[in-house]
């Protein structure tokens, strides 16, 4: 009953961050359809720990494991991270969680659960493995390795422009980053079902700091955002302490960085797999669509 109220009591909170007619939308259009709540075992099978290592690098190939690998590798992002044990994830509703993220994305040809796993272990990977990591906090870093994993939840296979032209009921419902914020409501709701809820043990403060940085991070996956966003990038950059060194390095690493980027992109293209990438407009820039 106390893990219940609990539960509610986090629900109700996010709830009230929303007018009463965009709650009624969202009943129509994100309450989770029963096949998502029916029980689904996870593997059993227990991570090596030379899996574990691997994942904490950038240049994991997610290629190299199978689909129930991709949900082995998930958890033990949160259990070898020190997440799970960290903000007191019961193992049950880690693996709930994970199944129902899973099965929350539709078999569309890109933006499927292969592209977010593959997109949460490079996230996870990066915060693991380089200083970056060292800039966030735990919560923040769970906020984000959770956006990750949910950020194109119940993606459609469309984008915004087409949402919005056809007045689709999401271009209704959302008048910016129409997708993004579908995406974003789908991990909120996923996340306050009982059983799934893995932040549940969290005070509410916490709580509600962790939902702002899921949200945060998957609406700043709209591309429409990107260019404003990489600009902003630019200028905080520009004005930090850099030294002119420390900023030869810098582009020196996105030069390398871009290249290396658009040869993966070439070659997903040539294996017949549709990715944004178009083409490399410098050695430090690409444009994607």
């Amino acid at each position: 009953l106390a893990r219940s109220a609990h539960s509610l009591t986090h629900t109700h909170t996010h709830i009230h961050t929303h007018t009463l007619t965009h709650s009624l939308s969202l009943s129509l259009s994100l309450s989770l359809p029963p096949s998502l709540l029916t029980p689904l075992p996870l593997p059993t099978n227990q991570p090596t720990r030379e899996l574990c290592q691997r994942l904490r690098s950038i240049t994991f190939d997610p290629l190299s494991i199978d689909v129930d690998g991709t949900l082995i590798a998930t958890r033990a992002m949160f259990t070898d991270s020190g997440f799970a044990k960290k903000f007191r994830m019961r193992p049950d509703d880690l693996s709930a969680w994970l199944v129902c993220v899973k099965r929350s994305y539709r078999d569309v040809r890109y933006h499927n659960w292969k592209h977010a796993f593959n997109v949460g272990q490079f996230v996870y990977g990066v915060l693991m493995s380089s200083e970056l990591g060292k800039y966030f906090t735990d919560l923040e870093k769970v906020g984000i390795l959770i956006a990750a994993l949910s950020h194109d939840l119940d993606h459609r296979g469309t984008n915004n422009t087409f949402e919005k032209k056809y007045s689709t009921p999401l271009g209704d419902l959302y008048s910016t980053s129409t997708l993004e914020h579908h995406h974003f409501d789908r991990a909120v709701t996923i996340l306050s079902t009982e059983g799934q809820n893995i932040l549940s043990a969290l005070p509410s403060r916490q709580y509600e700091e962790a939902i702002r940085h899921i949200e945060a991070a998957i609406l700043a996956t709209d591309l429409g955002r990107h260019f404003a966003t990489r600009k902003e990038y630019k200028e905080l950059v520009d004005k930090s302490a850099f030294d002119g060194k420390k900023k030869e390095a810098l582009a020196r690493k996105g030069a390398v960085n871009n290249q290396f980027n658009a040869a993966i992109m070439e070659k997903l293209k040539a294996a017949g797999i549709p990715c944004h990438f178009e083409k490399m407009l410098s050695p430090v820039e690409s444009l994607v669509k």
